[in-house]
């Protein structure tokens, strides 16, 4: 299989190439620039690994919660890739993938800055979701998570809760590595489950945006 799988939800932009067992990886940490950057870069990680984009047999990138920019780049480039060359789109929640970086199993709790000192964060335990996805303030958070013993605060924004730390609720140390080849991972297991996304099929949403408020 030849998969290609991107996030660009947070201020952190991954691209991943997946031809059977070799992957070829590209992770920038440059804010939201992911229009820039994107294209290119997929374009590059073709050429280096000697395929054309029509060789493709999957793509999927994360469909949120996530930054409102991010989100409409992510889904554009890979509903438009796969209509042009004619493979199949895979929309990944973003917070499933979060939590799968993870260094620690149990209880893990991927978050992203929603901004105006809000949260998008969700609960898993054991690689399933248990509770949310949310749009909420640490406080709300920290009340939904007290009922657990050992919680581990992962995603690219987990730093958020550095204050916040006790015996029961702990920091990823890896929390800025998401693990870009899990997107493979997902990419397949979402299409071998749901089949490719509805051509209809958009962003998730967890807020209104501002124009919309």
């Amino acid at each position: 299989m030849k998969i290609l799988a991107f996030d660009c939800s947070s201020t952190r932009l991954n691209i991943v190439l997946s031809i059977e067992n070799k992957r070829y990886i590209r992770i920038y940490e440059e804010g939201l620039n992911h229009s820039v950057r994107l294209m290119p870069t997929i374009v590059n990680m073709l050429e280096e690994a000697g395929i054309k984009p029509g060789e493709l047999d999957l793509i999927g990138s994360t469909a949120g919660p996530g930054s409102f920019t991010g989100l409409r780049i992510t889904m554009a480039t890979g509903k438009g890739l796969s209509t042009s060359i004619g493979r199949p789109f895979i929309s990944i929640p973003t917070l499933d993938f979060l939590s799968m970086g993870a260094s620690n199993s149990g209880v893990i709790v991927p978050v992203i800055d929603g901004k105006k000192e809000r949260l998008y964060c969700a609960v898993y335990e054991n690689g399933e979701l248990i509770d949310g996805p949310w749009d909420i303030s640490i406080e709300e958070l920290l009340e939904k998570i007290q009922k657990h013993d050992d919680v581990t605060i992962t995603g690219p924004d987990a730093n958020l809760l550095d204050n916040y730390t006790n015996s029961k609720i702990k920091i990823d140390p890896s929390y800025t590595n998401d693990k870009p080849e899990n997107l493979i991972e997902l990419t397949e297991k979402f299409y071998k489950k749901n089949g490719p996304d509805h051509p209809g099929s958009g962003p998730f949403y967890i807020r209104k945006s501002q124009a919309e408020e």
